[in-house]
């Protein structure tokens, strides 16, 4: 898919000396010949930029000028959001830079934008079961709560990093977080683009998410476009804390019914990128949990094949020291961490 990719001047296309970084042209040549629209832009305006393209052969790289934008004013502001900025240095050059763009930057950008017609079709097929789901889970639901299926979060066509839970908290669709009846291709969209447009389009992540996301940021994963959470059950219900007798055994089987049936199709669509998998431990563990735990990462990992994946189990709670310690180790392994968010 063609992209619009902005260039900055100064120690992004020239060098401290004000040269031309080794490779530049083969590398921006490269990005042109697949059809993407290249800008050169820079703080001190775009006749600066225009100049320094002329004074160093380069104009026939870009298609326009510009200066940096400060302020955006737009009817679209998520249009004016890049969807990924890669972070340039003295240890990461322009070539790097589009090298990471070719091989995970046009997947994730297209993925965000127009989820594939698969997802679509299986946020579909999910959606056909809305009523048989309600009718089972009955009182495990709140009035007045919408009942949709969500099979993740997240860009989960080009994550990097997974969380498995076991299924969408009911607060996350409390009124004020606007999820309204959706068909399945807004649906997607919305399911998609969660942590990329939020705050701009859609409500901000919920608060749930807030140590998986710093968890991400030491570990150098962008959450906006590499990362997806699955749950093994992609409807909501009360949480199964404090369930007892029929309550609590409607709940488990609905939980196990839903992992065999769609749990292995939605982790297939990250089989492209995926290098991570963390299982989110809950808090009372039980023999139960652990062989639902060991049953799911068989199902994960027969989904993934050929793929070979890292798969951790932590509590949600442990996830920011577990970064920290292996800051340098995992930050190399993802291999994100110039995609800043």
């Amino acid at each position: 898919m063609p992209m619009n990719i902005s260039v900055d001047v100064d120690w992004t296309l020239l060098d401290v000396n004000e040269n031309p970084v080794p490779h530049v042209r083969e590398s921006l040549q490269s990005a042109q010949e697949k059809g993407h629209r290249i800008q050169l832009w820079s703080a001190g305006g775009s006749n600066y930029a225009s100049d320094q393209a002329r004074t160093h052969v380069l104009t026939d790289l870009f298609d326009s000028y510009a200066t940096k934008p400060d302020v955006a004013i737009d009817d679209i502001p998520e249009s004016a959001r890049p969807v990924a900025t890669i972070r340039v240095d003295n240890t990461f050059r322009v070539e790097q830079a589009i090298q990471l763009l070719e091989s995970y930057v046009e997947s994730s950008v297209e993925s965000a934008l127009c989820p594939s017609s698969g997802l679509k079709q299986l946020v579909e097929g999910l959606q056909r079961h809305t009523d048989e789901i309600r009718a089972r889970l009955g009182d495990l639901l709140l009035p007045d709560v919408p009942l949709l299926p969500v099979p993740f979060f997240g860009n989960i066509e080009a994550a990097r990093v997974l969380t498995i839970g076991l299924n969408p908290a009911i607060t996350e669709f409390a009124p004020h977080r606007d999820w309204a009846p959706l068909d399945a291709r807004n649906l997607a969209f919305r399911l998609v683009n969660y942590f990329r447009l939020a705050g701009i389009r859609y409500p901000p992540p919920h608060s749930w998410f807030s140590e998986i996301i710093e968890f991400l940021y030491i570990a150098g994963c962008p959450h906006r476009i590499g990362f997806a959470h699955v749950d093994l059950c992609p409807w909501t219900s009360v949480a199964p804390v404090g369930l007892n007798g029929e309550r609590k055994e409607r709940f488990w089987n609905l939980v196990n019914e839903e992992m065999e049936t769609w749990f292995g199709q939605i982790i297939a669509y990250s089989k492209q990128t995926v290098k991570l998998v963390v299982f989110l431990q809950p808090p009372n563990h039980n023999p139960q949990g652990q062989e639902r735990r060991m049953r799911a990462e068989q199902i994960l990992r027969d989904a993934l094949v050929p793929v070979e994946i890292r798969v951790e189990t932590k509590r949600k709670n442990e996830l920011v020291g577990w970064a920290w310690e292996e800051k340098a180790a995992l930050r190399e392994y993802i291999g994100l961490s110039n995609i800043c968010d």
